[in-house]
């Protein structure tokens, strides 16, 4: 198999398993750069002439190479929204202030699509925002999951929904450049960003074993996750 989460893998243990450090969703790397894809696939079938089935693991050497444009080269990623520091008051972390600055942008691309990839959790942004900052506070939780849901669940999901508000909102806008230019500016640059890297440690300790386990392991992406430790040391 190929493996973008390394932790799944060694969980599941496969036969035999690459692990990759590319994107969730990309498992071969850069979309249209059939030549790195290529490298990837023979690297995985590679794995057929290696090691005892059931216990091998290879790690793949390289990193995707950015996917750019020509405008993008020359210009960067054009960003008009400029966010300020979070004012005092009700919202402390300053995620609202930016969900405010966003919605244009996300409503522009929900119209321009006909659809969008928020709602998994069945919240709207704000109840989503809501959820996680209730979490984050460890105050008393006002929603609740539906029926087939578990709570772990409907934590993840809610903090999915949060970071596709931010990506369709900020690939609507102009030379948004590629999606790791707009992973790094959440991450690096956004107060929902900070509130995820906040999460994985006030989580650590939750009562409910989902919300634990979606802090350690799906919350945020382990690179980032051990950067952001990294800089806290």
């Amino acid at each position: 198999m190929i493996a973008l989460v390394p932790q799944h893998a060694k969980a599941i243990k496969p036969p035999r398993a690459l692990l990759v450090p590319f994107e969730l969703g990309r498992p071969l790397g850069s979309p249209e750069d059939p030549s790195f894809q290529r490298q990837v696939l023979e690297a995985t079938f590679g794995l057929l002439e290696k090691g005892e089935p059931g216990s091998y693991l290879e790690e793949f050497p390289h990193d995707a190479p950015e996917r750019t444009t020509q405008a993008a080269d020359n210009e960067g990623w054009a960003c008009p929204v400029s966010f300020s520091a979070p004012t005092s008051g009700e919202d402390e972390l300053g995620v609202a202030q930016e969900l405010t600055s966003l919605q244009p942008w996300f409503d522009r691309a929900k119209q321009r699509r006909g659809r969008t990839m928020t709602g998994t959790s069945g919240l709207d942004i704000e109840q989503a925002l809501a959820l996680l900052t209730q979490v984050h506070d460890a105050s008393e939780v006002s929603l609740s999951p539906p029926s087939n849901m578990s709570f772990g669940d409907f934590f993840k999901l809610a903090a999915e929904d949060l970071k596709m508000f931010y990506a369709e909102a900020a690939m609507e806008q102009p030379n948004p450049g590629s999606s790791q230019a707009i992973q790094d500016w959440f991450w690096n640059e956004t107060q929902a960003g900070k509130l995820l890297f906040a999460l994985t440690d006030r989580c650590a300790d939750h009562d409910d074993a989902g919300v634990k386990t979606h802090a350690r392991f799906t919350l945020v992406p382990a690179q980032r996750l051990a950067n952001y430790r990294l800089g806290k040391d």
